[in-house]
């Protein structure tokens, strides 16, 4: 499929073109910075910073659409603290291959708050070898998603969400925090896509892998598991509190009986869940979406955009209607599956692509997807 060709190349090039930077501590020929936080005060709006290995300042992103692309060695240096800050509508952000260690009982952090813009935060993670790890704490953001990222930390809760709107993909939550609770959420709308959270075995009333403290919205998508095992014989619910749960059948829920707090509404319904992930210049991306069996279904990708509304359930619509191609479609028998190739042109750099789908059954009805957002890399 030649997206790019349908897109039209001079659209994805034109904000990433001409505004990369390398950021590289040693210095030297082809280098633009030697600290991430110097680079992230000086480069325009919309600007990629390639970072190159090595133990990196805690950074702060304020009100600036930036790409920041690490990998293997790059580190943001204990206790690591990364922050995105008061993202106006439009604004974007995308924060990739970044290591945040903690130190002793001090965790990293990824910091969001105030942010009306849209953050991806892809690949970030701290072995546990390096202190406490690194959590997330979400305050008022409404565009979050995560992918393919490890949370766990000190002795607070590894993701706090306060008041916002977070989609995370293939992320982990393991059982390694003090905390008596692994996700802790206030209000807002959480998603949680072929996830993995698990609570710390501790003694009643603690141990709770989701636990939700005024009212929001938890959709429980695709493989997700929520596992919270027993302590000297005692086992409590999976989620509590005052949260409306949307719990597609195909979720593991380990607990004891009942699974769910006696505040706790649950909704089971089938429902559409894609993933994807970023790919490499030159390479092939891929998105996978499933759906009820037996429902129809179709892929779509196409530019970003600030979420439509819609009356049709699930998330809202993050595909540009004016920019979109359909990549699948047919009946749910199988998984539906979206490939392009991605070429290597250093102009596509960063260029981001939004992936959402649809699916319609007759005891469901019309639903959208979870949207993904990828950044070429």
């Amino acid at each position: 499929m030649h997206l790019f060709r349908c897109l039209g190349l001079g659209l994805l090039a034109t904000t990433t073109a001409a505004q990369t930077f390398v950021v590289d501590l040693a210095g030297g020929p082809g280098v633009d910075f030697t600290s991430i936080p110097s680079a992230v005060a000086a480069v325009p709006d919309g600007a990629t910073l390639v970072v190159q290995p090595g133990i990196h300042l805690p950074f702060t992103i304020y009100d600036k659409s930036l790409t920041v692309l690490g990998g293997p060695g790059v580190v943001i240096g204990a206790p690591g603290v990364v922050e995105v800050r008061n993202l106006a509508a439009g604004r974007r952000v995308v924060l990739r291959g970044l290591e945040v260690r903690g130190i002793g009982l001090v965790p990293g952090v990824f910091r969001c708050s105030d942010n009306a813009g849209a953050l991806l935060i892809e690949a970030c993670r701290s072995p546990l070898t390096n202190g406490a790890g690194c959590r997330l704490e979400c305050t008022n953001c409404q565009q979050v998603r995560i992918v393919d990222c490890t949370w766990n930390g000190g002795l607070a809760a590894p993701v706090v969400l306060y008041d916002s709107v977070v989609s995370m993909v293939r992320a982990t939550c393991p059982a390694l925090s003090g905390a008596p609770s692994t996700l802790q959420i206030a209000g807002g709308v959480t998603e949680l896509v072929d996830c993995d959270v698990r609570s710390l075995p501790a003694p009643a009333p603690f141990g709770f892998p989701i636990n939700v403290l005024s009212p929001g919205v938890v959709r429980l998508l695709g493989t997700t598991r929520i596992d919270n095992r027993p302590f000297q014989g005692w086992s409590g619910p999976a989620i509590t509190g005052p949260a409306t749960v949307l719990l597609d059948p195909t979720v593991l829920i380990l607990a004891s009986t009942p699974a769910f707090g006696a505040t706790t509404t649950v909704i089971s319904r089938a429902m559409p869940s894609l993933r994807a992930a970023s790919a490499q210049l030159g390479s092939e991306q891929e998105a996978v979406l499933r759906g009820p069996l037996n429902g129809v279904g179709g892929l779509w990708a196409g530019l970003e955009t600030d979420p439509l509304p819609t009356t049709v359930f699930g998330s809202p619509w993050y595909v540009d209607p004016a920019h979109v191609v359909a990549m699948a479609g047919g009946t749910f028998v199988a998984p539906l599956v979206g490939r392009y190739s991605v070429p290597p042109l250093p102009a596509l750099l960063a260029a981001r692509i939004a992936w959402q789908g649809w699916s319609f059954d007759l005891l469901n009805g019309f639903q959208i997807s979870n949207a993904m957002l990828v950044a070429h890399w």
